[in-house]
């Protein structure tokens, strides 16, 4: 018998019926089926706004990065894809796969190595979307809210987590986290945020926060840039003559 962990890595973009329903009866045999059948209700009441990795939480990168830059983000985060965004970040022109600059030169831009981006609504159910995932061949959604505008990203492997999460989402509570969401600026010491926000940052030889992010994205920054360091999203807010003039700091919920 097939451990349960290779059962949901099978469980992918064409997903068919027949799949899906195996893929059911088999993990009842390892799980308790009722607190399954209970999350497939769950699907159908839930949206995609509901449930969304909103935007300001999404990894993303610029138009004009590189194959080395995209390696670098899978490799920093745990992310299986990378939105990429022109100018501004609610305006995502393509999502980058891992898979697809395999073979590829550092060098080369990732703008002719794009899928394009599918979009959703965030009032579209989730049981709705499973279906659509399998019919375009997808495997991210970007989620719209009633004005058209980008408000979160939604894979297909977070509608599964939902699936065979054996807690019954329908009972899970709120993890209470301390939310970090500050803007410092570009000359700010580390050891001065460290000692501000409560956390521990890693150097990398940087002393201040510009420093810090252009050692991470060792490419030239612009407004919108983001790198992740220490489970922390920074992102640059605006940028002078002299460099990086402010950086935002967020802390990845989980």
């Amino acid at each position: 018998m097939l451990h349960t962990k290779n059962k949901k890595e099978k469980l992918n973009s064409t997903l068919s019926r027949d799949e899906f329903q195996k893929a059911l009866e088999t993990h009842h045999e390892e799980q308790d089926f009722n607190v399954i059948a209970t999350n497939i209700f769950s699907l159908s009441a839930t949206s995609a706004g509901q449930v969304c990795q909103h935007l300001d939480q999404v990894i993303m990168l610029p138009s004009t990065a590189n194959v080395k830059d995209l390696r670098r983000t899978i490799r920093n985060t745990d992310m299986d894809f990378v939105p990429i965004y022109h100018k501004e970040r609610k305006n995502i022109i393509g999502i980058a796969l891992p898979k697809d600059c395999v073979n590829k030169n550092p060098t080369d831009t990732l703008i002719h190595n794009l899928h394009s981006p599918w979009f959703i609504t965030e009032k579209s159910k989730l049981i709705h979307i499973l279906k659509e995932f399998r019919d375009n061949r997808s495997s991210v959604a970007v989620v719209l809210n009633t004005s058209g505008e980008p408000i979160g990203i939604l894979s297909l492997n977070a509608v599964f987590k939902i699936l065979f999460n054996t807690s019954n989402i329908a009972q899970l509570k709120p993890k209470t986290v301390s939310v970090i969401e500050r803007t410092f600026p570009g000359n700010t010491p580390l050891k001065d945020i460290q000692r501000e926000l409560g956390i521990k940052l890693t150097h990398y030889g940087a002393e201040t926060l510009a420093q810090l992010v252009l050692q991470l994205l060792d490419t030239p920054a612009e407004i919108g840039t983001s790198v992740i360091t220490d489970n922390l999203l920074l992102e640059v807010k605006e940028i002078s003559l002299y460099g990086i003039k402010s950086i935002s700091i967020k802390n990845l919920l989980s």
